[in-house]
């Protein structure tokens, strides 16, 4: 099932696959008649044009309720605009000029088409389901080859573990002609071709046994009036075929006695498997075959219209994105990041990433990643001093080592005492006493409390240890201090509360800028993939107009916040 929110972020404008109320777009493309790709059309307020392909026009108008068989996009029939294959559509946009436009093949289902978007934004092809079998891109979508496309909005339903490998569909068939013809001939065959997209089936059957499928009156009008070759195929008399796709009338169970029942999942095996019978199991199933009827045996067919893992990573490296948006991911930026990995470790490649998403995993977590960027374009180098010994050269207060300028930051909810500081701190005021310039202040006790006191008095070293010391050292180390005061006044605000007693236990986490180092080369952006989560996404910022911007930050106060993640409301 999509997850896609519709919006195509390099054109705002334009809308597919989703038809929910938009204030941005203007434009709305269709790709396939799947109800999970229809989102927002059952409201009978939607007025606006929808783009799709001729088969995909015909064929809305005829779908129904599946319970109760009665119309459902009626509705819709004067707003769908059908455009051939390979036909170019150009929309002229006041905010990015000329859009163009083309449907390409998907190999998924009656109708189904890619999308392939050109502008001034670059080249985007949303793929919308598709299967992706490599013979097929290889032949249909050379179009694509010669694009550079910024963006590619993939189907990635079996995208997981447990889907890495299908046969291809030709290779379906020929297991169910097989499977037909180890029946014989006097048994009936039922179908399950629930839902679009098994076409080819019923193709081969007629090709391989002369005979036409059984299908329900609605399903015929559906299929014939989207293509009449459906006709050569498909009919509506039972007693003229032994096999069925219907919905399993009365005049049909008289064939219930020996019926083999055919099922077409996306599973892995390379054979039929025998599905053992269960009310439960039958239950699960999607079928028009009632609940109540009893084969004699039901027979699993692996079949797909998705494409694989292994074939998502064949197409992805086809393209050759700049970057990919995954159009299904259940479950949020964790099964995106899951995804992404399990496309990596498989061989994806894609091209240079130009906006990377602070959501990516690649080397640590989120905040490692974001702080790992910020840091790259500072205008200064920050060296954090510990407790280690170090090189007293390297961070003299004075300005005579590298550091020119300190700066004090608190660590948690009071500073943390550094006895390794201030040792080195004593260390030198003995060696250079003898050198003090600075001339003797009064005591401590006359000068005012204010958040420049000199750093003496911030620490454990109480009042009385100090003055038993020397008047030289005294001075040395109030000299030092005073240096260090005037960039202690920049933090005042964070001192204040501390400066009321000189017994209060204080320190500093000591940073020092190297300014007059020169700044290192920025470290090289990381070459890899970017995951846009499309319907969780807020690092992709599509180029917006005010007003745009404006509606956007509207809707996004009325979304949900859950778990840091903006999701939109029901």
């Amino acid at each position: 099932m999509s997850t896609f929110d519709g919006r195509i972020r390099e054109y705002p404008v334009v809308a597919i696959d989703n038809f929910q109320s938009n204030s941005f777009a203007k434009y709305f493309i269709l790709s396939h008649v799947h109800t999970d790709h229809m989102t927002g059309l059952t409201d009978c307020n939607f007025n606006k044009q929808i783009y799709c392909t001729e088969e995909s026009a015909r064929l809305v108008p005829h779908l129904v309720v599946r319970r109760n068989k009665q119309p459902k996009y009626r509705h819709l029939q004067n707003l769908l605009i059908p455009v051939k294959y390979n036909q170019v559509v150009q929309l002229d946009t006041p905010e990015y000029g000329i859009i163009s436009f083309q449907f390409l093949p998907a190999n998924h289902c009656i109708g189904a088409a890619m999308i392939l978007i050109d502008g001034r934004n670059g080249s985007v092809l949303y793929t919308g389901d598709t299967r992706a079998e490599p013979r097929f891109y290889e032949e249909s979508l050379t179009l694509v080859k010669k694009r550079r496309i910024q963006n590619l909005y993939m189907d990635t339903t079996c995208v997981k573990e447990n889907a890495e490998k299908f046969i291809s569909k030709q290779r379906s068939c020929e297991l169910l002609i097989n499977l037909i013809r180890k029946h014989g001939n006097h048994h009936h065959f039922y179908m399950d071709c629930w839902a679009f997209g098994y076409e080819e089936c019923w193709a081969q059957i007629h090709d391989n046994f002369q005979q036409k499928v059984h299908v329900s009156q609605q399903r015929y009008d559906t299929y014939v009036d989207a293509n009449p070759i459906y006709k050569e195929y498909l009919t509506t008399d039972s007693s003229t075929t032994r096999f069925h796709s219907c919905d399993w009338d009365p005049d049909c169970r008289e064939h219930e006695h020996g019926l083999i029942v055919i099922h077409f999942k996306p599973i892995m095996d390379d054979q039929p498997r025998l599905y053992i019978h269960s009310e439960k199991s039958n239950f699960l199933l999607l079928t028009d075959l009632t609940y109540d009827c009893k084969p004699q045996s039901r027979h699993i067919v692996p079949f797909s219209y998705h494409s694989s893992l292994e074939e998502v990573v064949g197409f992805i490296n086809f393209v050759n994105a700049k970057t990919l948006t995954m159009c299904v991911a259940h479950g949020g930026f964790a099964t995106m990041n899951n995804m992404r990995r399990l496309l990596r470790s498989r061989g994806c490649k894609l091209g240079e990433v130009e906006h990377s998403s602070d959501y990516s995993t690649n080397d640590g977590s989120a905040d490692q990643q974001k702080r790992r960027r910020t840091s790259t374009g500072s205008s200064s180098f920050k060296k954090v001093m510990s407790n280690t010994a170090e090189d007293p050269d390297e961070h003299t207060p004075d300005g005579s080592g590298s550091g020119s300028s300190w700066t004090s930051r608190r660590t948690g909810s009071q500073p943390v005492a550094s006895k390794s500081k201030l040792d080195s701190i004593h260390e030198e005021a003995e060696k250079t006493s003898s050198h003090a310039s600075v001339p003797s202040k009064a005591s401590s006790k006359s000068l005012p409390r204010s958040s420049s006191q000199p750093l003496i008095d911030r620490t454990n070293v109480t009042k009385t240890s100090i003055q038993e010391g020397t008047e030289d050292k005294t001075h040395s180390i109030e000299e030092r201090a005073h240096i260090v005061q005037q960039v202690v006044e920049t933090v005042a605000s964070l001192t204040e509360e501390h400066t009321t007693s000189l017994e209060r236990s204080l320190s500093w986490e000591v940073v020092n800028i190297i300014s007059n180092t020169p700044q290192p080369p920025p470290s090289p952006e990381p070459q890899d993939d970017v995951i846009v989560i499309s319907s969780d996404d807020e690092d992709t910022k599509p180029i917006m107009t005010k007003l745009e911007k404006r509606r956007f930050f509207r809707a996004l106060r009325a979304s949900h916040l859950r778990h840091e993640e903006y999701i939109a409301k029901a």
